[in-house]
């Protein structure tokens, strides 16, 4: 068998290369979907039943039909500090750990949905996060029920009307 040359090499080089390239993209591109993320936490019972409702709620509420579904990078109530989804307020039940969402972080999604307003079931909530995407029709007045809430922040959106007045009920609140 003959050694290759030069040019094989390039070519055998590059074949390489665009299989690694390939393989990489596929990898960045393998999160799970919102609604997959949910039936994880769902199996698990790492989340109270109402906040996996409201999870499903959210998830369907804010993508349109015609989008795309909503990819996570990581689990929900993963530990991670750039998780989407993350929980805190972790408590034991029946030898379970369960936990409440405290941060909905989805900024430049591409969402283009509403909020629904069983926001308020995240009771525990301490930041919500939809900056820059294409939310439309009117902040929930629900909100103002998050007395947790530290963090609003739905700025570079489409919502229409006014500001909830009972947004003034957020003691805690630190930037809107």
């Amino acid at each position: 068998m003959s050694k290759p040359i030069g040019s094989e090499w390039s070519v055998m080089l590059i074949s390489i290369l665009f299989l690694l390239n390939y393989l990489l993209l596929w990898q960045l591109g393998s999160g799970a979907s919102f609604d997959d993320r949910i039936d994880e936490a769902a199996r698990s019972g790492s989340l109270p039943d109402d906040e996996v409702s409201a999870l499903r709620l959210l998830s369907k509420n804010l993508l349109s039909k015609d989008t795309m579904q909503l990819t996570l990078t990581y689990p929900i109530c993963s530990p991670e500090k750039h998780a989407e989804i993350r929980c805190d307020y972790c408590h034991s039940i029946k030898n379970q750990s369960v936990c409440s969402v405290t941060i909905i972080n989805l900024p430049s999604k591409n969402l283009d949905g509403s909020i629904d307003p069983s926001i308020d079931l995240f009771e525990k909530l301490e930041a919500l996060n939809l900056f820059n995407n294409q939310l439309s029709g009117e902040i929930p007045a629900t909100l103002g029920n998050l007395q947790y809430l530290k963090i609003l922040n739905l700025s570079s959106n489409s919502l229409t009307g006014s500001i909830p007045p009972n947004l003034t009920k957020l003691h805690n609140l630190e930037y809107l």
